[in-house]
């Protein structure tokens, strides 16, 4: 399996992300009830992803790493596919690249729905290809971007951000210790604090003596 190289493949990456990361609202059963609020939620893009998006992502790669128990696979499966009947897309001649054939989907559909058709088709692809795996979600519970979806370049990446990646190695760090340490660790961080408040006042005192000094 190789990583995606070209710029296409990283921008196809880019565009899914942004998509997955969209805001967790029903769009399609919103417009539906009331056309007019599609120029409202027209800056949200589509998500679906509570319901439809994130379970086809989870069960395609437990599926490939074989953690689905044998019980529930046929039953997840079933409720899945139900969710793909929903796709239309038809195939269109192309002649860029190698790629010969493109797929669409139906313009009879709405907007939003033509988006989740093709969100989704997206994530096909990026299956078949052995590349799914690598778009996960932030594993840091407190992740301020409400754990978003991010792609795994390094197979060891479990964070979207270094900030987040902190939390995790922290976290994992103090689920390791023993209640002695962790009362040692607290102890030492709190004087590391008082060092840290100490220093930014005396900061803030000479900068008052300096401005005083030139008026």
């Amino acid at each position: 399996m190789e990583l995606p190289r070209t710029q296409t493949d990283r921008e196809k990456i880019k565009k899914l992300l942004s998509w997955l990361n969209a805001p967790q609202v029903d769009e399609v059963e919103i417009v539906r009830n009331d056309p007019r609020a599609k120029e409202k939620l027209e800056p949200l893009n589509l998500s679906v992803m509570g319901e439809s998006i994130n379970p086809l992502i989870d069960w395609l790669n437990s599926m490939r790493a074989g953690e689905i128990p044998a019980g529930l696979h046929d039953f997840s499966r079933e409720i899945l596919n139900h969710i793909l009947a929903r796709c239309r897309f038809f195939p269109q001649l192309s002649v860029k690249g190698e790629k010969r054939v493109e797929w669409h989907a139906a313009p009879e559909r709405e907007e939003v729905e033509q988006r989740l058709d093709l969100g989704i088709q997206e994530i096909l692809s990026f299956n078949d290809r052995d590349l799914l795996w690598r778009f996960r979600k932030c594993e840091n519970e407190s992740c301020r971007y409400r754990q978003k979806w991010f792609y795994a370049w390094n197979e060891k990446k479990r964070a979207c951000c270094l900030a987040c990646s902190k939390a995790i190695s922290y976290r994992r760090m103090i689920q390791r210790m023993t209640p002695a340490q962790k009362e040692r660790y607290n102890r030492r961080a709190k004087k590391r604090m008082d060092i840290q408040r100490e220093n930014a006042r005396k900061r803030e005192l000479a900068h008052l003596k300096l401005t005083e000094k030139k008026r």
